[in-house]
């Protein structure tokens, strides 16, 4: 399992291009590793006899849609709508690293 440390935390937090403190650092610090320490917990449970299952209840969700087919629009539709195209391709700003 990956070590969460603050040191990982400022990094993550530079990787999607927001600012932390020292101080909101250390806080989300404190409820990564409570969440670690909580779910570790579980892997102590005896779960010996126990057949897996994808649902916790017996329930059928009755309550989804049927699928439909959805409404479409047509390649050169899309094209006439883009600010900035190269032939085939819509041009966005890069937003990453």
């Amino acid at each position: 399992m990956i070590k969460v440390t603050k040191e990982l935390i400022k990094e993550l937090a530079n990787d999607i291009m927001i600012e932390i403190t020292d101080e909101e650092a250390d806080k989300i610090f404190k409820i990564e590793n409570k969440i670690i320490n909580d779910f570790t917990k579980l892997t102590h449970i005896n779960v010996e006899g126990v057949d897996p299952m994808h649902y916790p209840v017996d329930v059928v969700n009755t309550y989804l849609r049927d699928d439909s087919d959805a409404t479409t629009i047509t390649k050169e539709a899309m094209m006439s709508n883009a600010p900035n195209k190269d032939k085939d391709y819509v041009l966005i700003k890069k937003v990453v690293k």
